[in-house]
């Protein structure tokens, strides 16, 4: 159980509720705008909803939040690739979420299977909801990810991503045969005309992904990706934009019978190590739903006349 009770002194005076929350209870502004919204926070006594309220020097401020109730264990957990004190990698399968939006989401998450394997994450700062995690995946997406098991672990990845110090690769199947080698540049935003998706926008967040082919077959291509910047759903929407979608992809890219997610699989991590000295480099072979569907896709063509772009 998460608690907070304080006087509002000098340094917090005139701060927005939501903002105090975080820094007062050591958790993420999101969460502590989720308590405010869910009337968990309570000014002099009183429930306060507003998150824009400033508040003043000598009001009480209180909030208490319960623990994330574990959900059920997932179907297909992760698979720890490397573990040290500090650091620890896994390889996620897909359809697993990273971790939940709110303490109501009942789903599974890598962030709840964590909990469970270490602990000791429930003492690291942010949000209680994602304890340890420094970079997520889509729901869809298979592979690597990074997770920090100590404070000075995780706040030192957490520079590292954020300054595109870690070496993300992916490999993704397309429709057709890309260039043998691009960086293809285009910023991304949301998409105005449906927010829950990117698109390439004239004044986005700048992004860039380099290409590389390392197959193709008769209708599909087998590609690496590197992330040079890491945007909401780059790869998906950087390879639709130069015309060679996903094959599995139903938002953006080519839907294919038998695969319910995306051909793309989170392949190569690697980073400086963030407490010692030395690099920590790991690999993850494809997945067996992915690998034999590019086994297939090498030698035949694999799309219908109506599934090409």
């Amino acid at each position: 159980m998460g608690e907070l009770r304080l006087t509002i002194g000098a340094s917090l005076a005139g701060e927005r509720l939501d903002r105090a929350v975080a820094i007062a209870g050591g958790i993420e502004r999101a969460f502590a705008q989720q308590l405010v919204d869910d009337g968990g926070v309570l000014v002099d006594g009183r429930v306060e909803q507003r998150r824009s309220r400033r508040l003043r020097a000598g009001e009480l401020l209180e909030a208490t939040w319960p623990d994330p109730a574990a959900p059920p264990a997932p179907e297909g957990a992760p698979v720890v690739c490397y573990e040290d004190d500090d650091v620890a990698v896994i390889d996620k399968p897909a359809g697993l979420i990273v971790h939940r939006t709110h303490l109501r989401d009942v789903r599974p998450s890598v962030a709840d299977w964590a909990l469970e394997r270490w602990p000791s994450l429930r003492a690291l700062p942010g949000d209680p909801l994602r304890r340890g995690l420094v970079h997520r995946l889509d729901r869809g997406t298979s592979g690597l990810m990074v997770i920090a098991l100590s404070a000075g672990a995780y706040e030192s990845l957490r520079r590292a991503v954020h300054d595109h110090e870690v070496e993300r690769r992916y490999r993704a199947l397309v429709v057709g045969v890309p260039p043998q080698a691009a960086r293809i540049e285009a910023p991304l935003g949301r998409d105005l005309r449906d927010l829950s998706r990117v698109a390439v926008v004239s004044g986005g967040r700048d992004a860039r992904t380099q290409l590389r082919v390392v197959w193709h077959g008769p209708d599909t291509s087998l590609v690496e990706l590197t992330l040079e910047t890491g945007r909401t759903h780059q790869i998906r929407v950087h390879l639709s934009a130069i015309g060679h979608p996903i094959v599995g992809d139903e938002v953006y890219g080519v839907p294919y019978g038998g695969l319910e997610r995306p051909f793309l699989h989170a392949t190569a991590l690697a980073f400086e190590h963030p407490t010692r000295p030395g690099r920590v480099e790991v690999t993850a072979e494809l997945p067996e739903d992915l690998g034999e569907l590019a086994a297939r896709a090498r030698t035949e063509a694999i799309l219908r006349v109506d599934e090409g772009r």
